[in-house]
């Protein structure tokens, strides 16, 4: 059982527009018929991103399918008690998978959330290479939770504090990437080093150059060529490479891309001019929270200065398409594009990318610089 306090970032779902390696997985999900199926919610990692169940309990069971790009589907099954929500993650392949929880597995204040029955699944949390890998970071692990034990929510309001967390986060990140070299064929310390270590790596605002070339290195000498080539592979190779290469003062790649009308768009074509790339989705709170700072830039700088290209990670265009309309979002945007994440480096969303009139990466955030990006702005 893990419980979840909060995110410190919302990680991009990534769209899937081929079927190269793809599977499918199936999956039954039953709960105790004493239980409120509103307190339960079910995601699922393909490989390239996290999708949202929206399929129905009938009956206290609830019977899906899905795609997946890796070499397991990551389920996650999360349960609301009072103010806490405790969840689970099973790894799931292409045999049909069944997830019971009998009536004896209660969801409890002390955390209580194991299946009671398996088949064709893996509780990623209670498998033998998890706990291996908890022995081997013990260490930092308990610094870590003594830490944010002591300091809590302070943290965040202390300059000196947050170095600390993030010094101690790299120190969990170095003890994790030695685990991961020792074990690098089992899919866990793959997936671990993808979802774990270079996501810690991202949030930490000192990380270097070097981090991500490290991070590349074990990458490419580590793992396996059948992780590496799939898809689930090249989209974290592409991520990191794009970490490296769009840095701050680094010349912007270029991309050609076609805007919702169907027109062709490529960033040399705004030469001359700066470009402001949102990177944002309608179902990310805090993108759609950001979304007046960014029509106030539209309104405050003349389009002929400063281009804006809004870069959309939703899946249903319908919904997109009529939140643009409703917020009068008069800028140029483009959806379905699974590239210009990984390509500009970017993890999560909200992130904006201010480039100037001669292709100079000068601003890269998650949306909470904005006094910054402002003052460079002024400068146009």
């Amino acid at each position: 059982m893990i419980k979840f306090i909060s995110a410190i970032c919302i990680f991009i779902a990534f769209l899937t527009p081929q079927a190269k390696g793809q599977k499918t997985f199936h999956v039954v999900i039953q709960i105790p018929s004493s239980s409120d199926v509103k307190d339960f919610s079910i995601t699922y990692d393909d490989g390239l991103g996290i999708k949202t169940v929206t399929d129905t309990f009938v009956n206290s069971k609830l019977t899906f399918s899905g795609k997946f790009y890796s070499k397991f589907s990551v389920l996650k099954i999360s349960h609301q008690y009072g103010s806490d929500v405790y969840y689970d993650q099973y790894f799931i392949g292409s045999q049909p998978a069944e997830i019971i929880f009998s009536s004896d597995s209660s969801f409890s204040e002390d955390g209580k959330f194991h299946a009671s029955k398996l088949k064709n699944a893996t509780e990623i949390f209670q498998s033998n290479i998890a706990k291996q890998r908890n022995e081997f970071s013990k260490e930092s692990l308990v610094e870590m939770n003594h830490f944010v034990e002591r300091n809590n929510e302070s943290i965040w309001q202390s300059d000196s504090l947050k170095k600390l967390f993030f010094e101690k986060l790299k120190n969990i990140n170095k003890s994790d990437i030695q685990f991961i070299k020792k074990n690098a064929d089992n899919y866990y310390s793959f997936w671990w080093f993808r979802t774990q270590v270079i996501p810690n790596t991202f949030i930490n605002k000192n990380a270097s150059v070097t981090d991500f070339d490290n991070l590349l290195t074990v990458y490419n000498m580590a793992f396996r060529d059948s992780y590496k080539e799939s898809l689930e592979g090249q989209r974290t190779k592409n991520l990191l490479t794009g970490s490296i290469t769009t840095r701050l003062n680094k010349g912007a790649p270029d991309f050609e891309s076609k805007d919702i009308n169907g027109k062709s768009i490529r960033l040399q074509d705004f030469q001359g001019k700066y470009v402001l790339l949102d990177f944002w989705a309608t179902w990310c709170g805090p993108c759609m929270a950001q979304l007046p700072f960014i029509k106030k830039i539209r309104k405050d700088y003349p389009a002929n200065k400063l281009a804006i290209i809004g870069i959309s990670e939703d899946v249903d265009y319908k919904n997109f398409d009529a939140v643009i309309n409703k917020n009068n979002m008069d800028w140029i945007h483009v959806f379905g594009n699974t590239d210009l994440g990984p390509m500009y480096g970017v993890d999560a969303i909200p992130a904006v990318i201010l480039i100037d009139q001669n292709g100079t990466i000068i601003f890269r955030d998650k949306g909470d610089n904005t006094d910054e990006l402002i003052d460079l702005l002024n400068k146009m």
